[in-house]
Parts: structure tokens; sequence; C-alpha cells
């Protein structure tokens, strides 16, 4: 299975695949929401950025990836967020969830 974003540089209009797969990918907890007693805990935001290159212009493209956990120790949600290029279309990227290393 790839992962692969696709996305369109906002500088030249260039349309090209970003493959995670070939990214160590780092997270970091970006931020943590305590529910109180009547709910389930703590969730938890992680997050990480992969910078790459437009092949094209070599304008900047950031691919910001957010996982979230909820209650602790169960997924609940994905995003991918692209700065510098509209996201044409992105994938499943829960394979690479921080939750339960």
């Amino acid at each position: 299975m790839s992962h692969i974003i696709t996305v369109k540089c906002d500088t030249c209009g260039h349309k090209f695949d970003i493959d995670i797969d070939n990214y160590d990918i780092e997270w970091e907890l970006a931020d943590s929401f305590d529910h109180g007693d009547n709910a389930m805990g703590e969730e938890n935001h992680f997050e990480a950025v992969i910078e790459e290159e437009c092949p094209v212009c070599h304008e900047t493209i950031n691919v910001n990836l957010n996982i979230w956990e909820y209650p602790v120790g169960a997924y609940n949600d994905q995003n991918v967020e692209v700065e510098g290029a509209d996201k044409v279309n992105a994938c499943d990227i829960s394979y690479f969830s921080p939750i339960g290393e």
C-alpha cells in the first residue's frame, strides 16, 4: 500500500506526489486536553511536518500530519494540511500513528 499525498504548487502550478513512506516521521505532542470527570479522560493531538521542495520552482511545501487519540491509547482522528500548495489528494496516515509506541 502506498502512502501518497498529491499536491499542486501554489507558485508554479506543478502537480506532484509526495510519498510519505520515504520519510522518517517524527511525531510531537502538539497539545493535550482533559475532558474532565464526565468524559473519557485526556485527548492528545500529535503532529509531524514533512518539508518538501517543488521539483520545478523549488518552493518549499510543508505537509502537516495530524493525529488525535481519545481516550489515551485509542486512535480517534486524522488530518493532512498543506502549506505552499493545494492538497489534491491525501492518503490515510493512521499507519504512521504514534499511538501505542
